[in-house]
């Protein structure tokens, strides 16, 4: 974290105050400027204010997370705020424990440079990856060090109890002939079920903080997905089953990289997953 983050960070004090705070805090190179006392003693008194705050949060070795059970007390805020924004469906239960929080260290390049530049980890090589189960979720996610944001989520969910699954018209993968089957389609327990593509865009654009974003044709020619550019008005769950998944680019993503959005079927549970860079990327 840089010094312009925390003073954008320290809401109802002036700028001018953050940044004297941060110069004598050495965080940024100091002004040559003379101070009254009575103004010194101020700016002391917050930057005292600010190097606790930064210390509390870990932000002094340039992370908010230190500890597992830190990042799953962030996990379990970000799958909350993600819910208040509408993001994910407002019935989503949020597990109490998390079954798994590995720490991702970054990468020691063995794949090569062109391959570091390609992986996931080339945004975010410092992370933790966290799973968390109930009866009804699976929840596998990332949530990045630095900011506590989530930056890649996974969840399946199964169909509550009596909650028959119906039929579906569709075409054989193997023979390209018409053919019918049986598919949960409970995504709404997931995603709210009348958000459309361009909503939920806006709401993963606020969320991760980039100015605005674009769809794409999505051309997976390894996996022979297929999807043109897709018009932003259609339910998001239109796609769900779609063999193919949604291609997104995001204004101010400085990598410049596609993140992705689908929702797919699988016996007995529908998964949901939107993120950066996720494995296909």
């Amino acid at each position: 974290m840089n010094a312009y983050d925390v003073m954008d960070a320290m809401n109802g004090i002036a700028p001018e105050k953050v940044q004297h705070a941060l110069e004598l805090m050495g965080y940024i190179p100091r002004e040559k400027k003379k101070h009254s006392a009575r103004k010194t003693l101020r700016i002391v008194l917050i930057a005292a204010a600010i190097m606790a705050l930064l210390t509390a949060c870990g932000y002094t070795v340039g992370r908010i997370i230190n500890s597992p059970e830190q990042a799953w007390s962030v996990t379990r805020q970000e799958l909350g705020r993600m819910r208040d924004m509408g993001i994910l469906s407002p019935e989503i239960e949020i597990p109490q424990e998390a079954a798994l929080v590995m720490e991702c260290p970054e990468s020691d390049g063995h794949m090569g440079d062109d391959m570091q530049d390609y992986w996931y980890g080339r945004i975010f090589p410092l992370r933790y990856s966290v799973t968390a189960v109930s009866d009804k979720y699976d929840f596998h996610l990332d949530v990045n060090i630095a900011t506590g944001k989530i930056t890649k989520l996974s969840i399946d969910a199964r169909p509550d109890e009596g909650e028959e699954p119906v039929t579906l018209e569709g075409t054989s993968f193997f023979t390209g002939e018409p053919t019918s089957y049986e598919a949960d389609v409970n995504f709404d327990d997931i995603v709210p079920a009348d958000v459309t593509v361009d909503e939920f865009c806006a709401r993963l654009q606020e969320y991760w903080g980039f100015s605005g974003y674009r769809l794409a044709q999505t051309d997976d020619a390894m996996f022979h997905y297929a999807q043109l550019n897709p018009g932003g008005g259609e339910l998001l769950t239109d796609f769900a089953g779609a063999n193919s998944y949604l291609t997104v680019y995001f204004d101010g993503d400085q990598s410049g990289t596609p993140m992705y959005i689908s929702l797919d079927r699988f016996p007995g549970r529908v998964n949901v997953l939107f993120g950066m860079l996720h494995q296909v990327g």
